[in-house]
């Protein structure tokens, strides 16, 4: 009988199809997260397990057991690996004739660990006023950075533009934090796109 369900019913030959593509997609996420360094080494043994013994039933669950751990480690860390086929664009300014681009205002207001946002119509200020307004019932105050941007997103790309009403430094801010982590910043934006 095999542990996980993810396994169940399939094939030697899917087994190992299977683990090794939960492995490689793992890796590249990893790749383009701050987390990476964290992992590289128990990647480089699970891979290495593989290849020593490709055919091995027990090996191959057990590779597969470490990395859905892994993965649950990642997710209670705040990443969201379904945004991996995401990428995150940092494009200037824009003003209101970036409306008819197929831009979107977008306030952000960035918590220790979480993003609160509000898209719309409105302008700037009266999307963060309402933002502000819904953080104060649910009693979330701790706002360590605000953002007022223009969003666009595509298939593949979510592209985030300085408003008029952003600051520059804070918009360099805001990119740099970004570039840092880019899964970890587009897993806090879950739902934007």
């Amino acid at each position: 009988m095999y542990l996980f369900s993810g396994l169940h019913g399939l094939t030697l030959s899917g087994k190992i199809t299977e683990v090794w593509r939960l492995l490689n997609e793992t890796a590249l996420f990893l790749q383009r997260t701050a987390a990476r360094k964290n992992f590289e080494a128990p990647l480089a043994v699970l891979r290495g397990m593989l290849q020593k013994s490709p055919d091995n039933v027990s090996v191959i669950n057990e590779v597969f057991r470490h990395l859905v751990e892994l993965r649950k480690q990642l997710r209670t860390a705040g990443y969201d690996l379904s945004v991996a086929k995401y990428r995150l664009l940092f494009d200037g300014f824009r003003n209101d004739d970036s409306l008819a681009e197929g831009f979107t205002r977008l306030v952000i207001f960035i918590a220790e660990a979480a993003f609160y946002w509000k898209t719309g119509d409105e302008n700037h200020l009266a999307l963060a006023v309402f933002l502000e307004r819904q953080l104060e019932k649910r009693k979330i105050t701790a706002i360590l950075e605000m953002h007022y941007l223009w969003y666009q997103r595509t298939k593949t790309k979510l592209i985030l533009s300085g408003a008029a009403t952003e600051r520059p430094e804070d918009f360099e801010q805001l990119k740099t934090a970004g570039e840092a982590d880019e899964l970890l910043f587009l897993s806090r934006l879950r739902g934007l796109y």
